[in-house]
């Protein structure tokens, strides 16, 4: 009785979860376009009860561009708050060739920076990269949600 009422729950937590707006999946342009900020990862902080949240707000469709297929290259907002915060960038998440996804564009260094580069900068506040790194979990609720 006890392992089905753990089954149970489980279904039901990931019914809950899969309904959420951060979990829905991007099916159109159109869906893409009128979609506002919306949270699509909370990083809790190793003991501690803080957590950084990480929030994705589309800005544009650079391909396909009719409006009733799915976005395959897009320019997304992306912003952190809380414990962490600090990163507020425009991404381009590339679905069809995702080792192409970047950073759009760093001034302090004059380029774009890849996901795999942003995702490795240490998660410290004094690192002068810190404003440029990605969090794993966001990245990986990025590709979830529009890819």
């Amino acid at each position: 009785m006890k392992v089905l009422n753990k089954i149970l729950g489980g279904l039901l937590i990931a019914s809950l979860a899969s309904n959420t707006p951060a979990a829905a999946k991007i099916k159109t342009v159109d869906e893409f376009l009128k979609e506002d900020k919306v949270m699509i990862y909370s990083s809790p902080v190793v003991n501690s009860t803080n957590s950084t949240n990480w929030y994705a707000n589309p800005y544009a469709v650079l391909s396909p561009t009719k409006r009733h297929l799915k976005p395959e290259v897009m320019m997304i907002y992306v912003s952190s708050e809380g414990y962490s915060d600090g990163f507020e960038n425009l991404v381009q998440l590339n679905c069809k060739n995702p080792i192409e996804s970047h950073i759009v564009h760093d001034p302090l260094k004059d380029r774009s920076i890849s996901f795999k580069e942003s995702m490795a900068y240490p998660n410290n506040r004094s690192d002068k990269n810190f404003v440029n790194r990605l969090d794993r979990g966001a990245v990986e609720a990025l590709f979830n949600r529009y890819c």
